[in-house]
């Protein structure tokens, strides 16, 4: 039976991201449009009123220098406020000074196009009162300072500014009555849209600002407690269960398959996002970290749960063993490719998407587990390869994969059973390329390779968050090319290299490492694990686990607040632009 859905909060949530990346990614460049800015404002100020070029040139000289005084006054009146940083300062005041400045230039050009007369001062009064409501709105929802205290810092520095830099223009500010009625109408604005927002949550949410300055902390800072504390707020207790294939050989070797139902995740580092790593050192490092069929509201919401979780795995239990297993299985039709081995009634079952995909749906693992049983399988490992970026299955798909899974069930459940022999060759510390590298987790890369019935094959394993399109081909056509037979490339789902400035939020494998590099890697792997096969058992264990996760609701509660939030911002936007376009062309 598949189950209808529809879009979920994570979704939704994502779909924001890319608003975390409209500041530049350096100071330094904000710093210089900070710089121009005020010394571009100065410069028209000073030749509208056609001074001598020694008091412009002092003027232009006083207006740069005022920039480093005014990030440093601004940081200090918003001390003790945790997100405060000198860097975040330097934004805030790009953004508002180029606001003023391009207020100033549009008035301007509205003087020669409705042929009007307006003074000068007029628009850069104008334009400090944008420049001023800016700057209250960030720094009340993003640093988290108090609305009045977050008023009264938005105007202090430009009011300075106004009659230290531009005092030629500041002197007839009491002639802009315009100006003045103006700019009261959009600090107002600010101020309520502030209220509006902050509360845009209530009542599950008591401050969305509150949720956002904590959200900052962990990505911006690594400060994961507020986050976690927020989080472990709304989790909910469930029980989980972990599976484990454990195969032992006769020098007593271990080799560890791990399918865990949690998700790795919400973002690093929070709660579980390293979780694929924790697990391969719990496996003494000779493990491949499955992704289950699991989404982000099986998060584990801080590291309390995730060292509750990890102790769990203290407790498996034996569910089965034995010593033969089928050849592997692989179908494939246009769209998925299912993968399937079985050890004894355990089988394995590994779905691709040609074309990638996000997260498997919960419907199809339940539709797959309901039938299982008329296959005389008695556990059932279904493995989200996890390994190209793409978009949710629609439920035609979700068809066709049950039927193409269940084909191949069908098959190994005739198939005939073999001794096999296994062993394991992770890249972990041994290749010096692949440290720190920012698309790969802390587990590196391993290959598992397998020897039955005189057959030989591999399956090649990344610590990553998906594969970049055309990586996971290249990897197995340069396999076959070495007469090695990789069945799969897939990924552990580790979400360690997100909260990115990327347009998905996170490095894929590939999106910074060198292809031909992590192909070459893979084959370095595959010819160890090949050279070190010896005839094993295989053990099928269990664990059990009673503790919080995110659940789905609290993902709902948060897509919720911020898609009330950006309608109340672009209300606001609206009504400032009319406002502003107006004044322009009147004033």
């Amino acid at each position: 039976m598949i189950i209808n859905r529809k879009e979920d909060s994570v979704t939704s949530i994502h779909k924001r991201w890319h608003f975390t990346q409209v500041n530049p990614s350096s100071y330094k460049f904000s710093l210089t449009i900070y710089e121009l800015s005020a010394v571009i404002l100065a410069i028209i100020s000073y030749l509208s009123f056609q001074l001598d070029l020694l008091s412009i040139g002092i003027g232009i000289a006083l207006a740069a220098a005022t920039v480093p005084a005014f990030i440093f006054l601004d940081f200090v009146l918003l001390r003790g406020i945790p997100v405060n940083k000198v860097s975040k300062v330097i934004h805030v005041s790009a953004f508002a000074y180029l606001l003023w400045l391009m207020t100033l230039i549009f008035g301007l050009v509205s003087n020669f196009l409705f042929e009007k007369n307006t003074e000068l001062s007029t628009y850069i009064v104008e334009g400090m009162f944008m420049a001023i409501g800016l700057r209250y709105g960030i720094f009340v929802s993003v640093f988290g300072a108090g609305r009045l205290r977050s008023l009264i810092v938005a105007l202090i520095g430009p009011l300075i500014f106004l009659f230290v830099s531009l005092w030629n223009s500041a002197f007839q500010v009491g002639s802009s009555l315009i100006a003045i009625v103006f700019g009261a109408i959009i600090v107002s604005i600010s101020v309520i849209w502030s209220v509006y927002a902050d509360g845009s949550g209530r009542p599950k949410i008591k401050s969305t600002f509150e949720v956002l300055q904590a959200f900052l902390l962990a990505w911006t800072e690594k400060k994961k407690e507020n986050i976690e504390t927020i989080f472990e707020s709304r989790a909910n207790l469930q029980d989980i269960s972990t599976r484990v294939l454990r195969f032992r050989n006769e020098a007593n070797d271990e080799v560890s398959l791990v399918l865990p139902e949690i998700h790795p995740g919400p973002f690093s580092p929070i709660g579980g996002s390293n979780l694929p790593f924790l697990l391969f050192k719990f496996f003494q490092r000779k493990a491949i970290i499955f992704h289950s069929v699991s989404d982000h509201s099986l998060n584990l919401p801080s590291s309390t749960e995730v060292e509750k979780y990890l102790n769990s795995l203290e407790r498996c239990s034996l569910k089965s063993e034995g010593k033969c297993c089928t050849l592997p299985i692989q179908l494939v039709s246009t769209d998925f490719t299912v993968t399937g081995m079985a050890f004894s009634s355990t089988a394995l079952i590994i779905v691709s998407k040609n074309k990638g995909m996000e997260d498997l749906p919960f419907s199809f693992r339940l539709s797959i587990e309901n039938k299982m049983s008329q296959f005389g399988i008695q556990e059932l490992f279904v493995v989200d390869a996890h390994n190209g970026v793409g978009e949710k299955i629609n439920q035609d798909e979700e068809y066709d994969l049950f039927n193409l899974a269940s084909e191949c069930l069908g098959q190994l459940k005739v198939a005939n059973r073999y001794p096999f022999k296994i062993s394991y060759f992770n890249s972990d510390s041994r290749y010096s390329r692949l440290v720190n590298a920012e698309d790969i987790g802390e587990s590196g890369l391993g290959v598992v390779g397998f020897e039955i019935n005189h057959l030989k094959f591999v399956l090649g394993w990344s610590d990553s968050n998906n594969i970049v399109e055309g990586l996971k081909t290249k990897i197995i056509d340069k396999a076959k090319e070495s007469r090695i037979n990789m069945l799969e490339v897939i990924t552990s789902d580790s979400h360690s290299s997100s909260g990115k400035r990327t347009k998905k939020g996170y490095y894929s494998l590939g999106d910074k490492t060198d292809h031909t590099l992590i192909s070459n890697i893979f084959m370095d792997l595959a010819l160890h694990a090949l050279r070190g096969l010896r005839t094993s058992y295989f053990q099928m264990l269990q664990s059990k686990a009673h503790i919080k996760l995110m659940g789905a609701e609290q993902f709902n509660i948060y897509s919720s607040a911020l898609n009330k939030a950006m309608k109340i911002t672009k209300i606001c936007i609206a009504v400032t632009a009319v406002i502003y376009l107006t004044i322009l062309a009147v004033s």
